[in-house]
């Protein structure tokens, strides 16, 4: 049987309420339950409607029905009131419910959110410190490589150093054989105006009244030739002609220092280098008169031109091999040098006592022309020199060297005094060889002029290189962040005023 059978409506609805509703509101509706209801009063049947008997109902019986269902209808009026009351609570608490599982499911929802936005916060920040321990070896690495470039950037930077100051060393060198070799052009520019304005090179009177053919023709050969030398010469490396001139330098200051050892003993001189190779030996004044044959002969070989290696001097055939770009042995040259051929000997023709007296006043030999040597710089300790003292001793070797080049020149064009009066009574095969030899001089100085002016050429054009290798230079210290300091001493001087003015000289003795 249902335990509920019995019981009033009212507990009925409770019990149903009770279990459909939350957790939360079983306090209140504990509550309501403890509120005392109002008894319910047993059902009575229902009183019928049909009249009663006669003589069965009296006053009080009649009156005992609608006071009862009087009292029923206030039980129910109270207990409907009742039931609204636990209606309107009930709704109220069924709303406060809705509204709480709102907020709950509200509430579930932003915790959903959060915890996805979490998740996403974690997987970035995850990320993040794999970036960071990526950029850290990264770093690492590019410190790493920093410093590696640094050690290279230091090292090649004295590495540059060394180099700068290797072609500063070599610079100088240049610049001082450039001025050792301009001074002694201009010397050479000036003997040779002098002998311009002395008239010595305008040779012989020509009777015909006009330039002959074959001068013409010479002449038109010579600039030929002029032009052949100087295509040629552009082509040539002047890097490895200096340099093989210096080393031929050094040779020649190695044999004149020999020369110097050997003394009184050395050999008898075969030609110009070899004289002045042996600068200790006592000059020999003959005694004997001097006439214009004798005087003459020795100079025969010098102004002859060196058409072939085996009638040239030896200081012609070096000369040569070192324009032409090979190299020079000083001793095997100066070997194979042989005598020149004796003159022809002209008829002799008794010179009168005047003669003899010009001879003792004014004649001098080649020997009296010769310059004194200059000293040779004193010898270095290489392991114990400092470096001041190093450049210093450089400087005065190539002081050295200049001065022993400009004593072979002097010694070259030396010139002895002609005695006139000997030259008027001379004959005519004397005349006629002198003639020759006139015109040989002529002949060579035009081919010493030519020399000059191809040396002017390459002197400039090894200034114009240097010159560049120099701003080659300051740029790469620019960029290497470098700041050399140089005097003003080391600087090429300009002479292009003076090398345009001994050109117009030079184009006036050409012609």
């Amino acid at each position: 049987m249902d335990p509920n059978s019995h019981s009033p409506p009212s507990e009925i609805k409770e019990q149903m309420i009770e279990s459909t509703s939350p957790p939360g509101d079983s306090d209140s509706i504990q509550r309501e339950e403890r509120t005392p209801t109002p008894p319910v009063k047993p059902e009575t049947p229902p009183v019928s409607e049909t009249p009663s008997a006669p003589g069965a109902s009296t006053p009080e019986k009649a009156s005992d029905p609608s006071t009862g269902d009087h009292l029923r209808v206030e039980a129910l009026r109270s207990e409907l009131q009742e039931k609204e009351q636990l209606v309107t609570t009930l709704t109220a608490q069924l709303e406060q419910v809705v509204e709480r599982l709102d907020h709950d499911q509200h509430s579930l929802h932003g915790a959903a959110v959060d915890h996805q936005r979490v998740k996403e916060l974690e997987a970035e920040l995850h990320e993040k410190e794999q970036l960071v321990a990526t950029l850290k070896e990264r770093l690492s690495e590019v410190v790493e490589q920093l410093k590696q470039s640094q050690r290279a950037n230091e090292e090649l930077s004295a590495a540059e150093n060394q180099r700068v100051k290797e072609l500063e060393a070599e610079l100088q060198e240049k610049e001082q054989l450039v001025v050792i070799l301009t001074e002694r052009l201009e010397q050479v520019a000036e003997q040779l105006d002098r002998r311009h304005r002395t008239g010595a090179d305008r040779g012989m009177t020509i009777s015909g009244g006009g330039i002959p053919q074959e001068v013409i023709e010479e002449q038109q050969k010579l600039s030929q030739d002029l032009q052949s030398v100087l295509e040629q010469w552009q082509g040539m490396n002047t890097e490895s002609s200096l340099a093989r001139i210096e080393l031929q330098i050094s040779e020649l200051k190695k044999m004149v220092e020999d020369g110097l050892e050997k003394g009184p003993v050395a050999p008898k001189p075969s030609s110009l280098v070899e004289y002045l190779a042996s600068p200790d030996r006592e000059t020999q004044v003959e005694e004997e008169p001097v006439t214009a044959e004798q005087e003459q002969t020795p100079e025969e070989p010098e102004t002859s031109p060196p058409a072939d290696d085996s009638t040239a001097s030896g200081w012609e055939a070096m000369k040569e091999k070192l324009l032409s770009g090979q190299g020079v042995d000083v001793n095997a040259d100066l070997a194979r040098k042989q005598a020149p051929p004796p003159a022809p000997a002209p008829p002799q023709v008794p010179q009168p006592a005047v003669g003899n007296e010009g001879t003792e006043q004014s004649g001098r030999t080649l020997a009296s022309y010769k310059p004194p040597l200059p000293e040779a710089p004193a010898e270095i300790n290489y392991d114990q020199a400092s470096q001041a003292e190093l450049i210093e001793a450089v400087t005065e070797r190539d002081q050295y060297i200049s001065l022993l080049i400009k004593r072979v020149r002097e010694a070259e064009t030396a010139l002895v005094p002609v005695n006139w009066e000997q030259l008027n009574n001379a004959p005519e095969d004397l005349l006629e060889q002198l003639q020759t030899l006139h015109h040989d001089l002529e002949h060579n100085l035009g081919l010493a002029e030519v020399e000059i002016s191809i040396e002017r050429a390459r002197l400039s054009r090894t200034e114009s290189m240097l010159q560049g290798r120099e701003e080659e230079i300051r740029k790469k210290e620019k960029k290497l962040g470098l700041n050399l300091e140089r005097s003003e001493e080391e600087e090429v001087p300009d002479e292009s005023q003076l090398n345009e003015d001994q050109k117009k000289r030079w184009l006036g003795f050409l012609n």
